[in-house]
Order: structure tokens, then sequence, then C-alpha cells
């Protein structure tokens, strides 16, 4: 299509608020029936057919993570990907687990307990005295 008809298109549409099909549509009624193809009765029946507006509706998507605008910010971000990581890892074996090691990764836990989400499930493990892993955290998903 001619760049001038597109753009002649794109200005009908928003100045009717119409579709694109429909701005199409119409414009070709008018051209029809002013060369006089259409007869009144079908060029009045088209012309309101093809001239109803779009419903607007406002789609707001969901805010995404922002990018890290730094070397440093990108850095801290995958250094706590790894946390996150090593502290799934750690749930899945929190079981077969040496006290010291558990130990260690409680201090972990702590450190990182507003930072990544894996942190308070190893913490609400080691609240459990070392007990074995309830059925209710197991169905927890890990990332």
């Amino acid at each position: 299509m001619l760049p001038d008809l597109q753009l002649a298109l794109a200005k009908l549409q928003v100045d009717r608020n119409l579709g694109r099909s429909y701005s199409g549509l119409l414009a070709l009624t008018e051209g029809l029936h002013v060369l006089g193809c259409l007869n009144d009765a079908a060029y009045k029946a088209l012309k309101e057919r093809y001239s109803q507006k779009l419903e607007c509706t406002v789609v707001v998507a969901p805010e995404q993570p922002r990018p890290p605008h730094t070397l440093s910010e990108a850095k801290e971000q995958a250094r706590l990907k790894k946390i996150e990581s090593n502290l799934s890892d750690v749930i899945k074996q929190w079981n077969t687990m040496k006290p010291q090691s558990r130990d260690y990764w409680v201090k972990q836990a702590e450190e990182y307990k507003d930072k990544v989400s894996n942190a308070k499930m190893v913490l609400a493990l080691a609240s459990e005295a070392g007990g074995p892993i309830k059925q209710e955290t197991l169905n927890v998903e890990v990332s």
C-alpha cells in the first residue's frame, strides 16, 4: 500500500476512533458511493456499520523489574540470584545435612532474609529444630 494511503487511513482511524479494518471499509464505502457504484440504501447501511467506534479499554501491564543500570547493580543481582539458588539446594537437602552445614546456611539465611525469598524457608526449617521437613514445606514452589 502506498504511504499516502496508509497515512490517510491512519488519520481516518484516529479521527473517527475506528478499528483498522473499519477505517478501510468506511473509506471504500464512501468512495464507491461517490463514484455511483453504491445506491443510497446500501451506502447508509454500510456507513452506519463501519462508523461504529472502538470500545476503549486501558490495559496496564504489570510492572516489570527494572534492569540494572550499573555494573555494580548487575553484579549484586547476579550474587543474589546465586544465593537464591544455593538456598534452594539447601532446602532440598535439609534432612541430610550435617548440623554444622545447617548452622552456616541459617546464618546466610538470616543475612539475606529480606532480599532472597528462599531464606525465609530455610529459617522456617531451622525453627523446626532440625526435624524432618513437613509435607506443606515440600509443596512450596522453589525457584
